[in-house]
């Protein structure tokens, strides 16, 4: 009970921090600034601007709940004409043009809310765009080419927002087609109100100087003569690979695109800590371009870590180990040696326990092998990854070695979208030293019977992610995506009649290959708020399905999804919950509950308490099933307590609350949660888990350890 009892009482204590008043921090005559308000007079200004206008005044409320060590935010009535300039100058920036704000104040106890009424400006329709270009027909030609993806249109609302828009689209334009240090202050506009009533005719006029310069020169694009790629001597890097890698070409015109892919390309090699790309100016068409490489260390180890119990004393522990070298070949190659262990034990009973030791190597080349760098020129690389690994684990019931190999690309197609492909994925799985009574409880069951039998699994991955914010620990709101596509044994099957037909299954190296297919998807979408404070919604939903056929009955154990763990189900140890509504299989001294289909979601809220020491409150929801066809689709309810049916969902959903402790140091998040059931449907009777039966005989919470967030 030691755990429970320290990770309520620190949770106790963070919530007590949360909710606890500051009013008594305010002196006299003082109020805490509690809303503020934004009116409009008449219409409102479009969706975005309305948006927007909050960030435009001064001084903003605090949170809802305070925070230990948090200072109330005291009613600071000399900032309330700050904030009616800046929401002025903002309604005339975005193009309502003699707007006015009326600030007022109301008091109630000692809260104080501050309301701006607004009465929006006259907006001027653009009647005529006329473009002045220089006296340059290669600069008039290159407009030409340019003038149908010009932003600005009759019709349009003027304003200076879609001015500063289009005179930064047209200069990046002119930049990515030699015209280096081409800018927007060689463009000026402006606009006659007078000439239509009520609309504007704007002039956009594009000089050959820009402003505040003086001299004679012409616009002209310029070329670069040379490229230099330089780092210290004494890093030893193939050259020729940087040459690939590089997109500035000598001899071709400049491109500020090719400068900025050029950068993120060479910033994605894990081997440079630094890049710096200079062009210099040699005269007034022609630029010498150095790129300055910083080495990163090249050797580092990584430790990660994960635990978790539960009121019967079973105790899991998974530390994983990592040695990096980020450049093994002297081309940018990152070699990884991992080291792993998955150890359960119960201190009370020993013959609960599960051993697993693995080791794996991989090696990730900066580049697509088998195809010429030069067809990527984007500002993503490709990488081609090998790995190898082996593991052995040890059960009571059994002994299993895996043997893992596996190539495969992986890459960007831009900042949000990535993919993984894997043509060649291999498992070789054989078991050993299977106990009597366990392979005899089997023989009832021939579901769970053909998922530990030896096999040999040949096939191949797809994975696609999406994500709006790629940082490992993003601090703004985001949202994302990832579907994987696994397949097996569709391949090996075209040759079933030259292989060996054992009691029905095709065999290669004396062992049934698995054929099966496997998807699975998830979405998620995290919204942070607060002033920078560390709050922040996170929510998450997964699905997926297996199925076996043709030389399989059963997907494999290792690709069998479950719930539990410390990112998933967290009122329950890995594997501890499903398949349905069925109970704890009796032929396993630890839990290895699975299931075909896995359904789950997730909500929680996060918190910073004070400084590095952040909280959460978390509910997940879902389980695991068995399947058959028909059972999918129909509402009927199966006789199998495994089997998913969409009439008896309802029953069969696992729901946990909790309640978790992290300390975030910026680089690495190290978490604590105790998960408590609320809803477990493998239990008898009423499948509702009373508070008074978290921490009794029923064993109704799991406390788990983790780096990072649980997604």
């Amino acid at each position: 009970m030691r755990p429970f009892i320290a990770i309520s009482a620190a949770a106790a204590l963070a919530l007590t921090a949360l909710s606890c008043s500051s009013a008594r921090k305010l002196q006299e005559g003082e109020y805490r600034l509690w809303r503020n308000v934004i009116a409009y007079t008449g219409e409102e200004p479009d969706e975005e601007v309305v948006g927007s206008m909050a960030s435009y005044i001064r001084q903003q409320p605090g949170g809802f709940i305070k925070r230990a060590g948090e200072e109330e935010v005291v009613f600071d009535s000399t900032l309330i004409g700050i904030s009616v300039r800046n929401l002025e100058t903002h309604l005339e920036y975005v193009g309502y043009f003699g707007s006015s704000v009326t600030p007022s104040v109301s008091y109630r106890k000692k809260n104080a809310t501050v309301r701006y009424d607004i009465t929006l400006g006259r907006r001027y329709p653009i009647h005529s765009l006329d473009v002045i270009l220089p006296d340059n027909p290669a600069f008039r030609e290159l407009f030409a080419a340019d003038s149908a993806n010009v932003t600005i249109h009759p019709g349009d609302y003027l304003s200076e927002a879609i001015v500063d828009s289009e005179s930064d689209r047209s200069a990046r334009f002119f930049r990515n087609h030699g015209y280096y240090g081409f800018n927007k202050n060689y463009y000026s506009f402006e606009a006659d109100t007078v000439k239509v009533p009520h609309e504007a005719c704007l002039k956009m006029i594009i000089s050959e100087h820009a402003r505040g310069a003086s001299g004679d020169k012409t616009l002209s694009p310029s070329t670069v003569r040379s490229v230099t790629i330089s780092h210290p001597a004494s890093y030893k890097f193939r050259e020729s690979i940087l040459r690939d890698i590089n997109g500035i070409i000598p001899g071709a015109a400049y491109s500020e695109k090719d400068v900025d892919n050029t950068y993120s390309r060479l910033s994605q090699i894990k081997a440079f800590s630094g890049v710096r790309v200079r062009m210099d100016q040699v005269d007034s068409v022609t630029l010498d371009c150095a790129i300055d490489l910083t080495p990163a260390r090249t050797h580092g180890f990584r430790l990660d870590l994960e635990g978790s119990t539960n009121s019967s004393r079973l105790i899991g522990i998974s530390p994983q180990l990592s040695y990096y070298n980020r450049n093994f070949f002297r081309g940018g190659e990152q070699l990884t040696l991992g080291f792993l262990g998955n150890f359960q034990f119960n201190l009370s009973d020993k013959s609960q326990y599960a051993r697993e030791l693995g080791t794996s190597v991989s090696i990730r080349f900066p580049r697509f092998l088998f195809f010429p760098l030069a067809r990527f020129r984007g500002p993503n690389l490709p990488y081609t990854d090998f790995s190898l690994a082996y593991s052995y684990q040890d059960r009571p019931e059994y002994m299993r070695n895996t043997v893992s190999a596996s190539f495969g690309y992986t890459g960007r197609w831009n900042e949000r979208l990535s993919y993984q492909i894997i043509p060649v994925r291999l498992n070789l799985i054989r078991m050993h030293n299977v106990d009597s009574e366990f392979a005899a409880s089997l023989e009832g069951n021939p579901y769970l019977q053909n998922a530990y039998l030896d096999h040999f699994d040949l096939g191949e991955t797809t994975a696609l992610s999406y994500t709006t914010n790629s940082s490992a620990f993003p601090r703004t709101s985001y949202h994302y995506w990832r579907i994987q596509f696994d397949s097996s044994g569709n391949l090996l099957s075209l040759f079933n009649p030259l292989l060996k037909d054992s009691e029905g299954s095709r065999e290669i190296l004396g062992t049934p290959y698995s054929q099966y297919s496997r998807i699975e998807g998830t979405i998620g979408r995290t919204w942070t708020f607060g002033r920078g404070d560390g709050q922040a919604i996170a929510t998450r939903f997964t699905a997926g399905i297996g199925f076996a056929y043709g030389n399989s009955e059963t997907l494999p154990f290792e690709k069998q999804f479950y719930g539990g763990g410390a990112s998933s189900l967290r009122g329950w140890q890995a594997r501890a919950v499903g398949p349905g509504t069925a109970r704890m299989y009796d032929i396993f001294k630890l839990p290895s509950q699975t299931g075909d289909l896995k359904l789950e979601a997730n909500v929680e809220y996060r918190f910073k308490v004070y400084s590095f020491f952040h909280a959460a409150a978390f509910l997940d929801a879902g389980n695991v099933w068995d399947y058959d066809m028909s059972g999918l689709a129909s509402t009927a309810v199966s006789g199998n307590e495994n089997i998913f049916s969409f009439k008896s969902l309802p029953e069969s959903v696992a729901v946990n609350w909790g309640l978790g402790l992290r300390l975030d140091f910026s680089m690495v998040l190290l978490r604590l949660d105790m998960g408590l059931q609320l809803r477990n449907p493998s239990r008898d009777g009423s499948k509702w888990v009373a508070p008074k039966d978290w921490f009794g005989d029923f064993k109704g919470y799991a406390i788990h350890f983790g780096v990072g967030y649980p997604f």
